[in-house]
């Protein structure tokens, strides 16, 4: 007759264990769910006013803050809906000083056609509502302002033009046999920049669908336009220098050209203040702020080395234009924004100092706190379970026996904490050994919290594979722990206690 499987049996206070671990898990998938989201800023942009600036994730979420304080605060975070595939290159746009107008793509039949959602957000409640949808090839990007929402629609080869409002197109303008990109709109919304790829900037008059000018750019990185609509400034973005120089164009006199030369500074953006006279140039590494009125730099920002993964992962959407805002430039012409990774950057114009780091979320806090309850957890567990062992009373515990729970509880530490920060700031998709890790810190502070004495000789080799991981500091503390086992009086002990606790009525203890 074959032996009755027997399942084993859990405690009261075993199994309300049990549920704290469901919910450790359950706040750490939540943590590295957050990390996810809010790993990579795509796109900066602030309201007409400045009070609020926007920034918008890979993962097509935007995050608002209220800049009036010098600590700028959260007042919106707007996730994806509808599982859109968000168009990641393009910015949110403030219609007015409270509502922010955002596309959300995603593709439909035939190909390279995209179904956009419309949906304006109210900044200071949050609240997000769906205006209506549109549907073409939307890869060129978008612009909004006051009553009027432009896009690229690249299957008709034309700019259609639609009223929030009334949530109907109004017209459609067709002024380039290229495709356009990066569309630039003044806060009113009446004069539409439209950069095309053949190299041209054209300027339209929205109100009476006229062109106001065109101007021969000899290739264009980006551009953007006064609020008054009076200057305009563009990137040039010829090949063989790649964006050394940079053009500004009085569009009321119409007066030739002014080419500003870059020496020390490779353009990637340009922005101007809300009275146009200041304009910002940032390129990878920096930005420079000029007085256009006297025609001389105010101030220099060293942006950071562009060697770090974080930049240069950025660096070839922002040679792509469509869109894509990497700064923003403060109303008044004192901040000038930008992101690093998942935190906004905010710097002062004047100094060239950063003045606010505004981090994505608080990482250190979540991290304390969930390894913290994985460390605290496998402590009970192990205390629970070493009370539950029978217990005989034999010579005392050689000092190497302890020392081996010791540098067992250390490399648990090591094991849980290194995981848990990484999965806390990179997010969930992460290389699998870092879950294993995670597994076997805990098994090392179950065991060690619960002196483990029956197999002890195998938690070692557990915490020597931790190499796997690239953790060298559980494999030295494995290889120690196995060699102290190995000591005669060590196995001696162990054999003593193993076999007692076996059969404790065929063994006395020592005289």
């Amino acid at each position: 007759m074959m032996a009755r499987m027997r399942l084993p049996r859990f405690t009261t206070l075993q199994l309300l264990l049990a549920a704290a671990l469901c919910a450790l898990l359950l706040g750490l998938a939540t943590a590295t769910w957050r990390a996810s989201c809010y790993t990579q800023i795509t796109a900066l942009c602030y309201s007409p006013s400045g009070t609020y600036l926007a920034a918008r994730y890979a993962t097509g979420t935007i995050r608002v803050w209220k800049t009036e304080s010098g600590r700028p605060r959260l007042t919106a975070e707007i996730p994806l809906s509808n599982n859109r595939a968000c168009d990641v290159g393009q910015a949110p746009c403030f219609v007015d000083d409270t509502t922010l107008l955002d596309l959300q793509c995603q593709r439909v039949s035939p190909p390279a056609t995209f179904e956009a959602a419309v949906r304006t957000i109210d900044v200071p409640s949050g609240a997000a509502h769906s205006e209506f949808s549109i549907t073409g090839n939307l890869v060129g990007g978008y612009a909004a302002a006051g009553d009027t929402l432009a896009v690229v629609n690249r299957s008709s080869a034309n700019i259609d033009c639609y009223s929030l409002r009334e949530r109907r197109l109004l017209r459609q303008i067709n002024i380039t046999r290229t495709p356009a990109y990066g569309l630039s709109l003044t806060p009113d919304g009446r004069q539409l920049v439209i950069p095309d790829q053949q190299g041209s900037i054209h300027v339209c008059d929205l109100t009476s669908g006229q062109t106001i000018c065109s101007v021969a750019a000899n290739g264009v990185g980006t551009a953007a336009i006064s609020r008054d609509g009076r200057r305009l400034a563009h990137i040039g973005w010829p090949a063989s220098t790649l964006g050394s120089h940079v053009r500004l164009f009085d569009l009321a006199s119409a007066a030739a050209a002014l080419t500003m030369g870059m020496d020390h500074l490779r353009p990637t953006w340009v922005g101007f203040s809300a009275d146009g006279s200041q304009l910002a140039v940032a390129g990878y590494d920096a930005a420079e702020i000029y007085n256009l009125d006297h025609d001389q730099i105010i101030g220099r920002i060293v942006l950071g080395d562009i060697s770090r993964p974080g930049w240069n992962d950025m660096r070839g959407r922002w040679r792509s234009g469509g869109g894509f805002s990497p700064f923003a430039l403060s109303p008044d012409g004192h901040t000038l924004a930008s992101f690093d990774g998942g935190d906004v950057l905010l710097w002062d114009t004047r100094s060239g100092k950063l003045r606010t780091r505004v981090a994505s979320h608080s990482r250190w806090p979540q991290i304390l706190i969930i390894a913290g309850g994985f460390v605290a957890w496998g402590i009970a567990w192990g205390v629970v379970a070493h009370r539950q062992r029978p217990h005989v009373a034999l010579y005392p515990r050689p000092v190497e026996l302890k020392l081996i729970w010791g540098l067992m509880f250390i490399g648990g530490l090591v094991a849980v904490a290194v995981p848990v920060a990484l999965l806390v700031t990179q997010g969930p998709l992460l290389w699998p050994g870092v879950y294993y890790a995670l597994a076997i810190g805990l098994i090392l502070i179950v065991g060690a919290a619960g002196r483990r004495t029956k197999k002890l000789e195998r938690l070692p080799i557990l915490q020597m594979t931790n190499l796997l991981t690239c953790d060298w500091v559980n494999f030295v503390l494995g290889v120690i722990c196995h060699g102290l086992l190995r000591r005669p009086h060590v196995r001696g002990y162990l054999n003593h206690v193993n076999d007692a606790v076996t059969a404790p009525a065929a063994i006395a203890p020592p005289t």
